[in-house]
Parts: structure tokens; sequence; C-alpha cells
């Protein structure tokens, strides 16, 4: 197949300041590089015609003896902006995509199929939720220093978050179903939970090897997914001489009003707290 080539050029703002035709392409004859699969798969997209994007694509597929997405190093055009950006090795799965709504483009729809089944197929995740209890829990937060390992954040203690919304249930409100209209956002960005660093779906150990402290919003963005997929990174465990996550005024709070009418809850994770912190090694 034969595409004739536009070069585009942009002024130092970005804008477009002109298109130049320039030489005519034959994929049989071209095809031998990474910039020569970039240059052809850019002209396919300027040429705007569905049917002509899907011959590129095939061609490419086909005569450089790839998955008919392109090389990782390669370019591939943003439409919308008209000008070409890098595909990181990263992005292979966004050209999968891509290459799937070619071969839809061109009403292949059998094609399109074939590409998901090999390239990117379906992969259930199952859900695998635990309970642990406060004491687990309070280990676990001991251990992390009550830093996010997520992201590297402080994060503060569960009982004295609930005992700031006991205390104020207007300025500080808490909901025990999480209603995101009546919580306070502290409790998704500041309470700490447990979370699998290799998720129990995928394979992980349900076990303190694998657990780490975040926080409930970061819990619930990771879900199922591994740390590679979405780029982060685990933090160092904090030092609880440095940061306790208000644990100790949380619990000087409970000594001095002992003999008030103070919630379950709270009674709980004070008992929690004060085993963990008992049987934590002095720095």
């Amino acid at each position: 197949m034969k595409l004739r080539l536009v070069s585009v050029v942009r002024s130092a703002e970005g804008s477009v300041a002109m298109k130049t035709p320039t030489s005519v392409w034959n994929s049989i004859d071209h095809l031998d590089s990474e910039e020569a699969v970039a240059a052809y798969v850019a002209a396919a997209v300027e040429d705007g015609d569905s049917a002509v994007l899907a011959a590129a694509i095939t061609d490419v597929a086909r005569l450089a003896k790839l998955p008919a997405h392109l090389t990782t190093s390669a370019t591939i055009p943003n439409c919308d902006r008209q000008e070409e950006i890098a595909i990181p090795p990263s992005d292979t799965k966004a050209a999968t995509i891509a290459e799937v709504c070619a071969a839809l483009a061109s009403d292949r729809l059998d094609h399109a199929a074939s590409i998901v089944r090999r390239d990117y197929p379906f992969t259930p995740l199952a859900n695998a939720a635990r309970r642990c209890s406060d004491r687990q829990a309070m280990r676990l937060f001991v251990r992390d220093g009550f830093i996010d390992r997520y992201t590297g954040r402080r994060l503060v203690f569960p009982g004295a978050l609930r005992l700031l919304s006991h205390l104020l249930p207007t300025e500080f409100p808490f909901h025990p179903n999480w209603k995101s209209d009546v919580c306070h956002f502290a409790f998704y960005e500041l309470f700490p939970t447990i979370d699998h660093i290799v998720p129990v779906s995928r394979g992980g150990a349900d076990d303190a090897s694998n657990w780490v402290t975040t926080s409930m919003l970061r819990n619930a963005a990771k879900a199922n997914f591994t740390l590679e997929e979405l780029g982060w990174n685990i933090f160092p465990p904090g030092a609880l001489a440095r940061w306790d996550g208000m644990t100790s005024w949380f619990l000087a709070w409970m000594d001095r009003n002992s003999a008030t009418d103070i919630p379950d809850y709270l009674r709980r994770w004070a008992v929690a707290a004060r085993f963990e912190i008992a049987r934590t090694p002095s720095p």
C-alpha cells in the first residue's frame, strides 16, 4: 500500500503553522526500521480513512513479524493535536486497543476479538475480602509507624479519629457505613487499614509478609492491581517514637475519662493499642 506522508510544522507556541507534503511510501520497501513503522502509521492516520489505518497496522504486523501493535519505542500520532508522541514500554496495551479499534472500524469483528484473545485476554479477578481483628490491625500499624506505605504520609490511629467524631460530631462526622456525604474526608485519607501488596486474588499471601499499612483512599484505589500495574512504590516504615498516630493522646484521654460513657468501639481500640504498644520493644 502507498501513502503520501505529511509533516506538521509547529510554532514555538505549539500551534500548527503549515503542512508540507513529502515523499510517497511503499510499505513493502520501507518497513525496515522503527522510524519507518512510526512514519507509516502516522501517514495512515493523517490520511483519515479507517480502512487505510487498518491496512497499515496489518502491514506492520505482517512485514515486521510483530503482534499487530507497534514496537514499544515507536511513536504514534495523537489524533487530537496532530503531533507525534512516544510510546513507553508500558503503553503496548494501549497500542493493542488501538489495533482492536482499527479492526472494528473496518467491520472485522472476528479479527478484533482474536486480537483481544491473543494480546490482551480477559482474566477474571476474584475479590478476596478479609476481616482482621483490632489487635492484628494495631500490630501492623505499630510495625509501620502509622505511615502509609504507598505514599510515605502520616496516618492517624483509628481510635483517635473516632474519638474526634465522638467529641465533635458536627465538625468531624463519621458514618458507620462510611457514607461519603456524611463522613469527614479525614476518614478516607488518614484512617489506616491493611492492604495486601500482592492481591490474594493474584496469588499473594494472606499474612504479615504481604501486608502494609495504607489509607482507606489508597486501599480502594489499589483494588486488585499490582504495584507494577499502578506504577506505585513501597515507602519505608516509620518510627513509633517519631509519630504514633496520636495513639498516646487517645490513651491519655481514655485514662482521664474512664468513668464517662464511652462507646464500645473506643474501648476496643484502647485495649488493642495498650496491648500492642506494651509488647513493642523500646527504640
